[in-house]
Parts: C-alpha cells; structure tokens; sequence
C-alpha cells in the first residue's frame, strides 16, 4: 500500500459514536465494517492513482507522436497514434468508473448511516454527530454540508426525470 494514498484518504467517516462504545460486540462490528470500507477505499486511491500516472504517460506519448509533422509519420507512428488513443479513452473510462463507483458507495454509507441514526434515535441512544473534514483536513460547515447534500438531492431528482422523459420519447 502506497503511503500517499493512504495520507490522501478522508477518514471523517470513521467517527465511532460514544454510543456505541457502550457495547463491545457493536464496536466490534463496527470497526469491521469501518476496516472494510477503508481497506475498499485504499483500493480505489491506489488504483486511481495507478490510472492518473498511466493517463500522463500516453499523453506524453501522443504528444510526441502527434509533434511529429504529418508527412514524416510513419504507418508504425500511425498505428501508435491510434493504439494510445483507444488505450487513453480506456484509461479515462476506468477512472470515471471508479470515481462513480466510490461516489455511490459514499451516497450508500450516508443513507446507511442516517438509518442506524434513526434506529439509535428510537431506542433513545444518543448519536454524536461526526466531524466532517474537507479535503485539506479542516472542519466543515454543517451548514455547508446540508447545502450541498441538498443540490445533490436536487440533481439527483432532475436526472431521474430526464430518465423518464428519455424513457417516454
């Protein structure tokens, strides 16, 4: 496991609630689950880093190919060109497959944890409200926050409507 990606990793999410520390078993499960999440999330960084770094060699590759002047292309420089294209557009899809595939997980997780909130909130267990990180490690505005799960909601509603419409057409 590379050390960068792992200093990269948002860990705000691993937040156990006091709650739970009550009850061994749950803390168990918890962190569990908590190792298999990170362990999923460690994964995809080193993977998208390995993507990111393949992604700059072919376009330095193309780059030099496409340098060359047209009449001094070889059909081999040609053939090149073509065969670092299809693998480019190959790289690029793999990362936006990734980076969805860890976007619906985070979605996942939320609506997850909002759900064991609801539960811990009808058994009359308090549940402390994590902090949330951005990017560079400072806190984040709850306030923020809500605005931005709202918009997401808001797009997400949109999108599915479209589907419609596209489905009706």
């Amino acid at each position: 496991m590379c050390h960068k990606c792992v200093a990269s990793l948002p860990l705000a999410h691993l937040h156990l609630p006091a709650c739970l520390h009550r009850d061994c078993l749950s803390v168990s499960w918890v962190c569990v689950v908590q190792h298999a999440l990170l362990t999923d999330l460690i994964i995809c960084s080193c993977r998208q880093q390995a993507l990111e770094e393949r992604q700059a060699d072919i376009e330095y590759e193309l780059r030099a190919l496409l340098s060359k002047q047209e009449h001094l292309k070889t059909d081999e420089d040609k053939t090149k060109e073509e065969e670092l294209l299809d693998e480019l557009v190959a790289v690029v899809d793999e990362r936006n497959r990734i980076v969805q595939s860890m976007d619906e997980d985070r979605v996942r997780h939320e609506e997850e944890d909002k759900e064991i909130a609801e539960v811990l909130t009808v058994k009359g267990l308090a549940l402390d409200e994590p902090e949330v990180l951005d990017r560079k490690g400072k806190k984040k505005d709850k306030k923020d926050r809500d605005r931005r799960e709202e918009k997401k909601d808001r797009k997400e509603k949109e999108r599915k409507e479209e589907k419609k419409k596209g489905k009706k057409k």
